[in-house]
């Protein structure tokens, strides 16, 4: 049976393609996406760049996006929904304002784990 919302799926993601160098660098600056199969990883795909069409990402003044952050920012909101139906979770987020400066993964805080 022919579905709109899935045509439109489709014709989204053909008309918004992620280069694989762009895909790859961003791949190898987050590595808690290291450990998800490779059809893990195409979903994720998928669903980022369904995320970023329907949502705007707004810097503050002085800041510049680049595509790697769009992208970046778009796989993290979507990692925790990967193996969840797609129900609109983000339906009412319409526009978030990101700070000024968007911190570097190797200037992220590092956790360790105390053994017992």
């Amino acid at each position: 049976m022919w579905s709109f919302r899935a045509w439109q799926r489709k014709r989204i993601l053909a008309r918004n393609p992620v280069a694989p160098e762009l895909w790859q660098q961003v791949l190898d600056s987050l590595p808690i996406l290291d450990g998800l199969s490779g059809d893990e990883l195409s979903r994720l795909r998928e669903r980022a760049v369904l995320f970023l069409h329907d949502k705007r990402l707004t810097p503050l003044a002085g800041v510049e996006l680049q595509p790697q952050d769009r992208l970046r920012l778009a796989l993290q909101a979507q990692l925790p929904l990967l193996h969840l139906a797609d129900l609109g979770w983000y339906r009412g987020f319409h526009d978030r304002d990101l700070p000024r400066r968007l911190p570097q993964p190797a200037e992220a805080p590092r956790r360790r784990r105390r053994r017992a």
